[in-house]
């Protein structure tokens, strides 16, 4: 999956689904490009990552 560094604010806080092993998040537009490999599509406006 791709890597990505949130800034430490409001505007990026994440949905946490415990009870589903899930955390999305909706990077904000200053992010930047993804870091690692692009297994998912890259212009997708929520990255979601399910932890197993």
């Amino acid at each position: 999956g791709q890597t990505w560094f949130l800034p430490f604010t409001r505007q990026a806080v994440p949905e946490v689904k415990i009870a589903e092993r899930l955390i999305l998040a909706d990077p904000p537009a200053l992010v930047g490009e993804p870091e690692g490999p692009a297994q998912e599509a890259e212009d997708a406006d929520i990255v979601e990552r399910n932890y197993d």
